[in-house]
Protein backbone atom coordinates (compact mmCIF):
# COMPACT_ATOMS: atom_id res chain seq x y z
CA UNK A 1 0.00 0.00 0.00
CA UNK A 2 1.39 3.20 -1.07
CA UNK A 3 0.60 6.78 -0.86
CA UNK A 4 2.52 9.37 -2.39
CA UNK A 5 2.66 12.98 -4.07
CA UNK A 6 1.76 12.46 -7.56
CA UNK A 7 3.05 16.22 -8.46
CA UNK A 8 6.38 16.05 -6.71
CA UNK A 9 9.27 13.58 -6.52
CA UNK A 10 10.07 12.41 -2.95
CA UNK A 11 12.98 10.56 -1.81
CA UNK A 12 12.20 6.81 -1.94
CA UNK A 13 14.63 4.40 -1.21
CA UNK A 14 15.96 2.84 -4.31
CA UNK A 15 14.92 -0.09 -6.57
CA UNK A 16 18.38 -0.88 -6.76
CA UNK A 17 18.72 -1.57 -2.92
CA UNK A 18 15.93 -3.39 -2.86
CA UNK A 19 13.97 -4.30 -5.46
CA UNK A 20 10.24 -4.06 -5.31
CA UNK A 21 8.05 -3.96 -8.48
CA UNK A 22 5.20 -6.63 -8.76
CA UNK A 23 3.28 -7.80 -11.64
CA UNK A 24 0.38 -9.07 -9.93
CA UNK A 25 -2.46 -8.47 -11.08
CA UNK A 26 -5.20 -7.11 -8.06
CA UNK A 27 -9.17 -7.46 -8.26
CA UNK A 28 -11.96 -5.90 -6.95
CA UNK A 29 -13.75 -7.72 -4.22
CA UNK A 30 -16.64 -5.90 -3.47
CA UNK A 31 -18.06 -2.34 -3.15
CA UNK A 32 -20.62 -1.50 -0.56
CA UNK A 33 -22.96 1.30 -1.43
CA UNK A 34 -23.73 3.83 2.03
CA UNK A 35 -27.17 4.13 0.81
CA UNK A 36 -29.43 1.55 -1.06
CA UNK A 37 -30.21 2.76 -4.09
CA UNK A 38 -27.60 5.49 -4.47
CA UNK A 39 -25.06 3.51 -6.20
CA UNK A 40 -22.99 6.78 -7.21
CA UNK A 41 -21.28 7.17 -3.52
CA UNK A 42 -19.56 4.28 -2.57
CA UNK A 43 -18.98 3.63 0.97
CA UNK A 44 -16.15 1.40 0.47
CA UNK A 45 -14.22 0.09 -2.41
CA UNK A 46 -11.96 -3.45 -1.98
CA UNK A 47 -8.93 -5.30 -3.34
CA UNK A 48 -7.47 -8.48 -3.08
CA UNK A 49 -5.10 -11.39 -4.88
CA UNK A 50 -6.77 -14.66 -5.64
CA UNK A 51 -3.54 -16.03 -3.96
CA UNK A 52 -3.70 -13.56 -1.08
CA UNK A 53 -5.40 -14.24 1.99
CA UNK A 54 -5.18 -10.18 2.62
CA UNK A 55 -8.34 -8.10 1.55
CA UNK A 56 -7.03 -4.15 1.19
CA UNK A 57 -10.38 -2.04 1.67
CA UNK A 58 -10.45 1.89 1.06
CA UNK A 59 -13.59 3.83 3.41
CA UNK A 60 -14.61 6.51 1.59
CA UNK A 61 -15.30 8.45 4.88
CA UNK A 62 -13.88 11.55 6.12
CA UNK A 63 -10.87 11.82 6.62
CA UNK A 64 -10.65 9.16 4.62
CA UNK A 65 -9.36 5.31 6.20
CA UNK A 66 -8.16 2.24 4.96
CA UNK A 67 -8.39 -1.30 6.49
CA UNK A 68 -6.10 -4.51 5.89
CA UNK A 69 -8.26 -7.44 6.68
CA UNK A 70 -8.17 -11.07 6.32
CA UNK A 71 -9.93 -13.11 3.62
CA UNK A 72 -10.32 -16.42 6.18
CA UNK A 73 -11.59 -14.64 9.37
CA UNK A 74 -12.54 -11.03 8.70
CA UNK A 75 -9.60 -10.52 11.36
CA UNK A 76 -8.87 -6.38 11.17
CA UNK A 77 -4.43 -6.40 11.01
CA UNK A 78 -4.40 -2.35 9.86
CA UNK A 79 -7.22 0.12 10.54
CA UNK A 80 -6.50 3.50 10.01
CA UNK A 81 -9.94 5.18 10.64
CA UNK A 82 -9.45 8.24 12.52
CA UNK A 83 -10.96 8.79 15.59
CA UNK A 84 -12.03 12.72 14.91
CA UNK A 85 -12.01 13.66 18.57
CA UNK A 86 -8.11 12.80 18.20
CA UNK A 87 -5.14 14.66 15.33
CA UNK A 88 -2.93 12.16 16.46
CA UNK A 89 -5.40 9.46 14.64
CA UNK A 90 -5.49 11.68 11.08
CA UNK A 91 -3.56 10.64 8.05
CA UNK A 92 -1.21 13.89 7.47
CA UNK A 93 1.40 13.76 4.38
CA UNK A 94 3.13 17.11 4.33
CA UNK A 95 6.74 18.02 2.69
CA UNK A 96 8.32 17.40 5.89
CA UNK A 97 5.93 15.40 8.25
CA UNK A 98 4.06 12.09 8.05
CA UNK A 99 1.85 10.60 10.12
CA UNK A 100 -0.39 7.31 10.40
CA UNK A 101 -1.76 5.28 12.37
CA UNK A 102 -3.54 2.41 13.04
CA UNK A 103 -5.82 1.01 15.71
CA UNK A 104 -5.50 -2.56 16.99
CA UNK A 105 -7.22 -5.09 20.04
CA UNK A 106 -5.08 -4.37 22.79
CA UNK A 107 -6.07 -7.41 24.64
CA UNK A 108 -5.16 -9.49 21.47
CA UNK A 109 -2.57 -8.04 19.70
CA UNK A 110 1.40 -8.60 20.78
CA UNK A 111 3.82 -6.85 18.96
CA UNK A 112 7.72 -7.79 18.78
CA UNK A 113 10.03 -5.28 16.73
CA UNK A 114 10.78 -1.75 15.21
CA UNK A 115 14.71 -1.88 16.24
CA UNK A 116 17.25 -1.49 16.63
CA UNK A 117 16.53 -1.24 20.80
CA UNK A 118 17.79 -2.93 23.45
CA UNK A 119 14.52 -3.31 25.66
CA UNK A 120 13.77 -5.02 29.20
CA UNK A 121 10.96 -6.88 27.58
CA UNK A 122 10.99 -8.90 23.96
CA UNK A 123 7.62 -8.29 23.89
CA UNK A 124 6.49 -4.33 23.03
CA UNK A 125 5.45 -2.87 26.03
CA UNK A 126 2.22 -0.50 25.59
CA UNK A 127 2.65 3.60 26.31
CA UNK A 128 6.20 3.98 24.78
CA UNK A 129 7.78 6.27 21.40
CA UNK A 130 10.45 4.33 19.54
CA UNK A 131 12.88 6.31 17.70
CA UNK A 132 14.18 5.21 14.91
CA UNK A 133 17.25 7.12 13.97
CA UNK A 134 20.61 5.40 13.51
CA UNK A 135 23.10 6.45 16.49
CA UNK A 136 26.64 4.84 17.74
CA UNK A 137 25.70 3.71 21.12
CA UNK A 138 26.50 0.92 22.80
CA UNK A 139 23.88 -1.35 23.36
CA UNK A 140 23.36 -2.27 27.05
CA UNK A 141 21.87 1.86 27.05
CA UNK A 142 17.77 0.64 27.57
CA UNK A 143 15.33 2.22 25.60
CA UNK A 144 17.17 4.14 23.18
CA UNK A 145 17.73 4.35 19.61
CA UNK A 146 20.84 2.46 18.56
CA UNK A 147 22.65 1.50 15.49
CA UNK A 148 19.79 0.45 13.11
CA UNK A 149 16.74 1.25 11.98
CA UNK A 150 14.01 -1.56 11.43
CA UNK A 151 10.57 -0.68 11.18
CA UNK A 152 8.76 -3.78 10.69
CA UNK A 153 6.97 -5.33 13.61
CA UNK A 154 5.43 -8.73 14.04
CA UNK A 155 2.05 -8.92 15.40
CA UNK A 156 0.96 -12.15 16.99
CA UNK A 157 -2.33 -12.60 17.38
CA UNK A 158 -4.42 -14.23 20.88
CA UNK A 159 -7.26 -16.30 19.58
CA UNK A 160 -11.04 -14.55 18.70
CA UNK A 161 -14.09 -14.78 20.55
CA UNK A 162 -15.76 -16.52 18.07
CA UNK A 163 -12.72 -18.90 17.44
CA UNK A 164 -12.39 -17.83 14.07
CA UNK A 165 -8.74 -16.72 14.69
CA UNK A 166 -6.21 -19.25 16.60
CA UNK A 167 -3.73 -18.37 18.61
CA UNK A 168 -0.41 -17.49 17.60
CA UNK A 169 -1.54 -16.61 14.29
CA UNK A 170 0.61 -13.51 13.20
CA UNK A 171 0.76 -11.39 10.41
CA UNK A 172 3.77 -8.82 9.77
CA UNK A 173 4.15 -4.75 9.01
CA UNK A 174 6.67 -2.70 7.09
CA UNK A 175 7.10 1.12 6.65
CA UNK A 176 9.70 1.17 3.90
CA UNK A 177 10.97 4.83 4.68
CA UNK A 178 14.45 5.55 5.51
CA UNK A 179 13.69 8.70 7.05
CA UNK A 180 14.22 9.62 10.98
CA UNK A 181 10.89 8.61 12.55
CA UNK A 182 8.76 8.09 16.42
CA UNK A 183 6.80 5.53 16.53
CA UNK A 184 4.31 5.68 19.21
CA UNK A 185 2.87 2.82 20.55
CA UNK A 186 -0.31 2.93 22.48
CA UNK A 187 -1.05 -0.57 23.13
CA UNK A 188 -4.47 0.02 21.42
CA UNK A 189 -3.35 2.12 18.52
CA UNK A 190 0.47 2.08 17.06
CA UNK A 191 1.15 5.90 15.08
CA UNK A 192 4.29 6.82 13.19
CA UNK A 193 5.48 9.96 12.87
CA UNK A 194 7.94 10.68 10.05
CA UNK A 195 10.21 13.68 8.72
CA UNK A 196 9.85 12.97 5.04
CA UNK A 197 9.45 10.35 2.45
CA UNK A 198 6.56 8.72 1.40
CA UNK A 199 3.94 5.75 3.27
CA UNK A 200 5.22 2.42 1.50
CA UNK A 201 3.46 -0.20 3.54
CA UNK A 202 3.83 -3.92 3.13
CA UNK A 203 1.96 -6.59 4.50
CA UNK A 204 3.06 -10.21 5.38
CA UNK A 205 0.13 -12.38 6.09
CA UNK A 206 2.13 -15.21 7.83
CA UNK A 207 0.38 -16.71 9.29
CA UNK A 208 2.99 -18.32 11.88
CA UNK A 209 5.83 -16.04 12.78
CA UNK A 210 8.30 -17.68 10.74
CA UNK A 211 6.36 -17.65 7.89
CA UNK A 212 5.94 -13.81 8.25
CA UNK A 213 9.65 -13.41 8.47
CA UNK A 214 10.26 -15.58 5.40
CA UNK A 215 8.12 -13.80 3.82
CA UNK A 216 9.75 -10.22 5.07
CA UNK A 217 13.11 -11.36 4.13
CA UNK A 218 12.11 -12.57 0.75
CA UNK A 219 11.08 -8.91 0.22
CA UNK A 220 14.30 -7.16 2.08
CA UNK A 221 16.81 -10.10 1.23
CA UNK A 222 18.24 -12.79 3.35
CA UNK A 223 20.94 -12.57 5.51
CA UNK A 224 24.39 -13.08 4.69
CA UNK A 225 26.54 -15.67 6.14
CA UNK A 226 29.21 -14.45 8.08
CA UNK A 227 32.55 -16.02 7.48
CA UNK A 228 33.84 -18.00 10.16
CA UNK A 229 37.25 -15.91 10.69
CA UNK A 230 35.23 -12.97 11.31
CA UNK A 231 33.39 -14.70 14.66
CA UNK A 232 35.43 -13.38 17.74
CA UNK A 233 37.01 -10.24 16.36
CA UNK A 234 36.24 -6.81 17.50
CA UNK A 235 35.61 -3.90 15.19
CA UNK A 236 34.25 -1.23 17.25
CA UNK A 237 36.84 2.10 17.28
CA UNK A 238 37.53 2.33 20.42
CA UNK A 239 38.35 -1.23 20.33
CA UNK A 240 41.29 -0.78 17.46
CA UNK A 241 44.30 -1.06 20.09
CA UNK A 242 43.25 -4.27 20.80
CA UNK A 243 43.78 -5.93 17.39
Amino acid sequence: MRITDSNHQRWEIPQEVIPRGSSFQYYPLRSLNSKQGSPQKKHSFSLTHPNSDLVFTLHNTTPFGFTVSRKSSNDVLFNTAPNPSNPETFLIFKDQYLQLSSSLPSQRASLFGLGEHTKSSFKLRPNQTLTLWNADIGSDNLDVNLYGSHPFYLDVRSPSADGTVKAGTTHGVLLLNSNGMDIVYGGDRITYKVIGGVFDLYFFSGSSPELVLEQYTELIGRPAPMPYWSFGMSHAPNCFHYL
